[in-house]
């Protein structure tokens, strides 16, 4: 009767082994793992790019968390000093292999100006960092400015990576689209005047000229939501700061 039991046991592990190992292969073909993007073609790839995704957070957190428990392990003067010159060692022993690298890229800059995945796209697997604005990657256009609706000659006096001039001289009321990325911060001044962002169905953005000569500049700001991340972050250092000459250290020494 034992042996029965056991047997009946056994059958249901494999049958709960094999239900996991089908749930997973769907799941795969669900998420299309294997062919997320040209750059990762294959599951492979994709499991390295995540592993070393972790790793960036993991040597954060374990810097933070040796650092919290070595003065709780280590009472005495004389054991923290040791175990420091350990760490050291450890650290230059285990680490002594990537002093010399495994190999060399001899690669000029045609070989990534020439690569659509650095130019033209976010160059991260399936454009993973893409706009939700921006359903698809667009082909690539000339011009960074040109007329939608009516005619004229569009002269770019001025390009940076945030902030763009141009001198307009438009025959008519006229509508211009801006082949760039539409997004929150993107801001478009007419005569010195704000206008109105419209977003286009590819993901871009356009607005409106009156007819005539215009200048026009289309800066990129940021929006309330980065401004309050940002005062949040020097204001999390201060206090941070402020805490550690006040009372922290001796919460620590507690």
């Amino acid at each position: 009767m034992n042996r029965t039991i056991f047997e009946e046991t056994k059958k249901e592990r494999k049958e709960f082994a094999l239900n996991i190992l089908k749930s997973y292969k769907d799941l795969d073909k669900k998420l299309n793992f294997c062919k997320v993007s040209n750059f990762t073609s294959n599951s492979e790839n994709f499991v390295e790019l995540q592993i070393g995704r972790l790793l960036s957070l993991e040597i954060l957190f374990a810097s933070f968390l040796a650092g919290c428990t070595f003065p709780l392990l280590a009472r005495h003067f004389k054991l923290r000093i040791f175990l420091a010159l350990f760490l050291l060692f450890l650290a230059f022993i285990l680490g002594i292999g990537y002093i010399n690298p495994a190999y060399y890229h001899y690669r000029d800059d045609d070989y990534y100006v020439k690569r659509s995945s650095f130019i033209d796209g976010t160059n991260s697997p399936g454009n993973v960092f893409n706009t939700i604005w921006l359903k698809s990657i667009p082909p690539k256009e000339k011009e960074k400015l040109e007329f939608l609706k009516g005619e004229g000659k569009i002269i770019l006096k001025k390009a940076q990576s945030s902030r763009y001039f141009f001198s307009i001289n438009s025959k008519k009321n006229s509508e211009v689209i801006m082949n760039l990325a539409y997004y929150p911060g993107w801001e478009v001044y007419v005569n010195n005047v704000r206008g109105k962002i419209n977003q286009t169905e590819n993901g871009r953005f356009s607005f409106l000229l009156p007819s005539g000569q215009n200048n026009v500049e289309v800066v990129f700001r940021d929006t309330f939501i980065r401004k309050f991340a940002g005062f949040a972050s020097f204001a999390s250092i201060f206090l941070t700061l402020f805490l550690l000459k006040t009372k922290g250290f001796d919460t620590i020494k507690k």
